[in-house]
This record gives C-alpha cells, sequence and structure tokens, in this order.
C-alpha cells in the first residue's frame, strides 16, 4: 500500500511541471508582443536621434534576455518531467537529463548566460544600476 502511494507520489511534480511550462511560454508570448509592438513603433516613427537608436538596442537586448529566461523556464520543466514522471521523452543529445545535477548545470548555463548580459535589468539606471525610485525619490 505505501510502496504504491510512493510510487503515484512523484506525479505530484506534474504540479511545478505544469506551473514552469505556463510561466515559459506566457513569457515568451508577452516579451513577443512586446517586441512586436517595438518593431511596429520603430518602423512607424523613424529613429532619427542616436538615442533612439540606442534605446532600440537596449530595448532588442532586454528581450532577448527575457527570452533566455523562458528558455530556461522550459527547460526546467522538461528537466522535472524527465526525472520524476516520464524518462523516455526523446530529447536532443545536448539536453539528456539523468539526475538533478544535469538539471542543475542546464539551468545554471541559461543563468550564467544571462549573467553575462551588458544591459541591466529593466527599471534600472544604467549607470548606477540602482532602481529609478532610489535615484530619484
Amino acid at each position: 500500500m505505501l510502496r504504491h502511494l510512493l510510487s503515484y507520489s512523484r506525479f505530484a511534480v506534474l504540479i511545478p511541471v505544469i506551473g514552469a511550462l505556463i510561466a515559459a511560454v506566457g513569457l515568451l508570448l508577452y516579451e513577443a508582443a512586446i517586441l512586436l509592438k517595438a518593431a511596429w513603433a520603430a518602423a512607424w516613427q523613424f529613429a532619427s536621434s542616436a538615442k533612439d537608436a540606442k534605446a532600440l538596442a537596449v530595448g532588442l537586448v532586454e528581450a532577448v534576455d527575457i527570452f533566455l529566461i523562458a528558455i530556461a523556464m522550459y527547460i526546467i520543466s522538461l528537466g522535472l518531467y524527465v526525472l520524476f514522471v516520464d524518462d523516455t521523452l526523446p530529447l536532443p543529445k545536448w539536453l539528456e537529463i539523468r539526475n538533478l545535477d544535469d538539471l542543475k548545470a542546464q539551468s545554471c548555463e541559461c543563468r550564467d548566460r544571462r549573467a553575462r548580459s551588458p544591459v541591466p535589468p529593466r527599471g534600472t539606471d544604467a549607470t548606477r544600476g540602482l532602481r529609478p525610485s532610489r535615484v530619484w525619490g
């Protein structure tokens, strides 16, 4: 009885798997919409100054940053599913996850790429790395 209960308890991991998958898809769709909106605005409001071009470049780098976070969430979702629910899911060779250390290594790789991003997170002052509310008030 206890053995069967413990055996089926692995399906409780479906909760974080589905949550991470929803978060990944949500981030991808949200940032794609933001990117399309920015592209539309850039196409119809021609950037004539260097300041406008820099703002567009920063926005594009921020979009890539959000996409990397979404991809990390997707990899975590896949990894948890493969580790706990179904290890027969066909994955590319570079994404083979056999234990928690493999999953941690995959997610750390995505985090390390994000940490090397040259642009500070949204809502920060690029020169000081402080939130605007701390700078202005």
